[in-house]
């Protein structure tokens, strides 16, 4: 059907699921893989047991200093530009090119819910690189933030199991490569939705891909010897390929599969040119990994302190049958839920309780459907009609530097400071120590920069600014300003207030925030 120039004069937004490109690579060809958690590198420290046991053993290096040619930021803005290319031809089938010319477009990128700001910003930048538009147009969401926005919009398709106001539930993304979980409580059901964070999210690369992995292993262990699988990759790759599209969705731990291999032969466990594998030979190839997803479903379920009505699968893997029976059978009826050892429980938060699990239609797709949905409310300003996060449980701990007055330490213990961090203060011709003003805080053991908040203030009127002398002589304007920190689920929104007279206040827009 052709289109007419008139016909398209909305923005169009595309939402990019950051990941691997799949497929598309043959099973016996070298690949650059797992790039992306380069940008981020806590991760690098703290890669899952999965991932330390079950290399890919087809991955190029990756040379992780900056002075390196192939580093993780090449690689991700290299991926991100063939993806913008790839979308912009599909574009291309369906729009006229000179509608698609003058048609603005706008970006959505979902990151994983472990992700530092660093690693946000440097995805941020990656994104600018490629050509995705500038840093004020793009969109980064929480890749669970978006798969609930989804999956709570089709709350009135599914059987919620009566869910009610004060309910809470998880939300497990079981995906290929990592696996990311959320819990909410219900605030409010109508007219809008409201929720709030029941725990902070978590999660690991502990996805689908390690099944393929310790597949692949036990199947060249199995064959080891055998000159014909040895000497030929077509029968890894045709084994591969069913294993893939069909086992790891339909295997329900009950019965055994069967596996193409056509040509090798004769075996025993080779019948008909199919390999016959039992389902206590499949389960060794499953478990490892979901043994890892029901640690991180348990641990979610024991942060959030509360009794857990629901637990809510989307992602490609929450497909799998066997996943689904795995995590009812350990967080059904007959299972006790253990609460958390350094919280305190009210008990009867810790009596046997009923989970629901659900999958939701198109889950695989649930991360893409839900940054969709709040990047095209954002753009028309219809953010009022999403699902609303009223609350969140914060990550990490924020605040700011700032001075205070010099107190000599009397002893050991007291609220003096100790004499090497005293510095002069010039305008005030005292001695002052620099601490720590926290917007959000906790106990700590370590606190390290962030970045850097910067605002525009030249156009504030001199007027308005109190002006006085310094100690040392010198001239000198006043400001007094709070900082206003806003949290969103994958970035952080500073904003200057001046203050001025007894309730006077001058807001600027949202400062530029410069990590280091």
């Amino acid at each position: 059907m052709p289109v007419s120039e008139r016909a398209v004069e909305q923005k169009i937004l595309i939402a990019v699921d950051f990941g691997i490109w799949g497929y598309q690579i043959k099973n016996q060809e070298k690949r650059y893989e797992w790039f992306k958690l380069g940008l981020d590198p806590s991760l690098q420290k703290d890669d899952s047991s999965l991932a330390r046991k079950y290399p890919g053993n087809k991955q190029l290096p990756i040379q992780l200093s900056s002075r390196g040619e192939i580093t993780p930021q090449k690689l991700t803005t290299d991926y991100l530009k063939a993806l913008r290319d790839h979308t912009e031809r599909m574009l291309l089938r369906n729009v006229l090119e000179t509608v698609l010319q003058r048609t603005p477009r706008e970006y959505v990128i979902t990151v994983p819910a472990v992700w530092t700001e660093k690693a946000r910003d440097l995805t941020a930048k990656c994104a600018v690189d490629a050509g995705m538009g500038s840093e004020d147009k793009l969109h980064i969401v929480s890749e669970p933030e978006a798969a609930a926005i989804y999956a709570i919009s089709k709350f009135k398709e599914i059987n919620t199991g009566g869910l009610e106001s004060g309910d809470t539930f998880v939300l497990c993304d079981a995906g290929g490569g990592t696996v990311d979980l959320i819990s909410y409580t219900i605030l409010k059901l109508t007219p809008i939705l409201e929720l709030e964070e029941a725990a902070p999210g978590s999660g690991n690369a502990c996805g689908s891909i390690f099944l393929n992995r310790i597949f692949a292993e036990k199947l060249n262990q199995r064959f080891e010897g055998d000159d014909i699988w040895e000497s030929d990759p077509f029968f890894l790759e045709t084994a591969m390929e069913h294993f893939e599209r069909v086992t790891k969705n339909e295997f329900n731990g009950k019965k055994g599969v069967n596996i193409p291999m056509a040509g090798l032969g004769p075996r025993p466990d080779i019948k008909k040119h199919r390999l016959e594998l039992s389902s206590t030979e499949i389960k060794g190839v499953f478990e490892p990994v979901i043994s890892e997803i029901l640690n991180y479903i348990q641990d979610q379920i024991q942060k959030t302190a509360k009794m857990v009505k629901l637990i809510l699968l989307v992602g490609g893997f929450g497909n799998s049958i066997y996943l689904q029976s795995r995590i009812q059978e350990m967080f059904g009826p007959e299972i006790e839920v253990k609460t958390s050892p350094d919280r305190s429980v009210p008990a009867d938060h810790a009596r046997r309780q009923i989970l629901i699990i659900l999958t939701i239609n198109a889950s695989q797709t649930a991360v893409v459907r839900g940054a969709l949905m709040k990047g095209l409310a954002e753009v028309k300003g219809l953010t009022a009609k999403l699902p609303r996060i009223r609350a969140r449980k914060a990550r990490t701990y924020y605040g700011t530097e700032c001075v205070t007055p010099y107190k000599e330490r009397q002893y050991p213990g007291d609220n003096g400071h100790s004499p090497e961090r005293r510095m002069r203060n010039p305008y005030a011709g005292k001695d002052h120590v620099e601490i720590m003003r926290w917007f959000l805080h906790k106990v700590f053991y370590d606190v390290e920069k962030l970045g850097t908040v910067t605002a525009e203030i030249l156009g504030i009127d001199r007027a308005l600014l109190k002006k006085e002398r310094g100690s040392n002589g010198e001239n000198y304007y006043v400001m007094d300003f709070d900082i206003e920190m806003r949290c969103f689920a994958a970035k952080l929104e500073f904003t200057p207030v001046y203050l001025y007279g007894l309730d006077k206040q001058i807001r600027f827009e949202p400062a530029a925030f410069k990590l280091e």
